[in-house]
């Protein structure tokens, strides 16, 4: 039998009010009533909307304050310390997106400046160095609670969207969060990747799961090569095949953008069709 789900009021009538208000450009208004979601959401635990009410909170804090970027950071340090999980490791993965994509927007600026002893609680004076730190900290701090893994991707269809990725291959939270550190740790040039690191990556796979990753110079990736070994072993004993396959997939993607021999490559997914 299936556990009972708890029942939510309908919030379809708020939204359509936000939706209403930033057609008519009213965003100071929109915001007051995602507010007034996110405080109604909060007291009944109603997770899926209290992270859309956090998203859109964001989005018109951009519209409406000259230091958005400021006050989104501290607002989700505050959400993420009063949160619970699946929550709060949503909140962690969001933060380093947040980051990430200021560090983008800015980088011109953020490499002019120095890393300081002691880091400063406004990003406008991080460095290179303290944002991918903070950053890699968010995405890292956002899988370290396995029990996200209880919680189905289903309950979060208000902020998810639907489909064969989110589906089987995507059926809980963990594997959301752990998937989208994945895309991080792929496009941001700031983790390097040597020769002792692609070695391991591009391994068949029990070679891979079973590789000593102390020979990965690279911390960041060191430590990420960790939790990969970990995932795909659990997902291949778990019989959990296509997403297991699809990580398989993406791992060999990364290494043959990184430089692995591609017939070795090749090799390795034909021996995965056979099995």
């Amino acid at each position: 039998m299936d556990p009972i789900q708890p029942t939510f009021p309908d919030y379809s009538k708020q939204w359509a009010k936000v939706e209403e208000l930033e057609k008519e450009g009213k965003f100071k208004s929109a915001l007051s009533v995602i507010e007034e979601i996110g405080e109604l959401a909060n007291a009944e635990s109603n997770h899926p909307q209290l992270v859309k009410s956090l998203l859109f909170k964001l989005k018109y804090k951009h519209v409406l304050e000259e230091d958005s970027w400021v006050r989104g950071t501290q607002i989700l340090r505050e959400e993420i310390d009063g949160a619970h999980q699946p929550v709060q490791a949503i909140y962690q993965s969001i933060l380093g997106q947040w980051l990430y994509s200021y560090k983008r927007m800015h980088q011109w600026e953020i490499s002019e400046r120095r890393t300081l002893t002691t880091r400063s609680v406004d990003i406008r004076e991080w460095s290179n160095r303290d944002f991918d730190d903070e950053i890699w900290q968010a995405y890292f701090t956002s899988i370290e609670d396995a029990d996200t893994r209880q919680s189905s991707i289903s309950d979060f269809s208000a902020i998810v969207e639907q489909g064969r990725r989110n589906g089987n291959l995507r059926d809980n939270v963990y594997q959301l969060l752990f998937h989208r550190m994945f895309d991080h740790f792929s496009r941001d040039p700031s983790i390097k990747i040597t020769q002792s690191g692609l070695d391991v990556i591009s391994n068949a796979t029990q070679k891979f799961v079973s590789a000593d990753v102390s020979v990965i110079v690279e911390e960041r990736t060191r430590d990420f090569v960790k939790l990969l070994q970990v995932e795909v072993s659990r997902l291949r004993s778990e019989g959990l095949n296509e997403a297991f396959v699809d990580l398989e997939l993406l791992r060999w993607k990364y290494a043959l953008d990184n430089g692995a021999d591609r017939a070795m490559i090749r090799s390795h997914m034909e021996e995965l069709s056979r099995d």
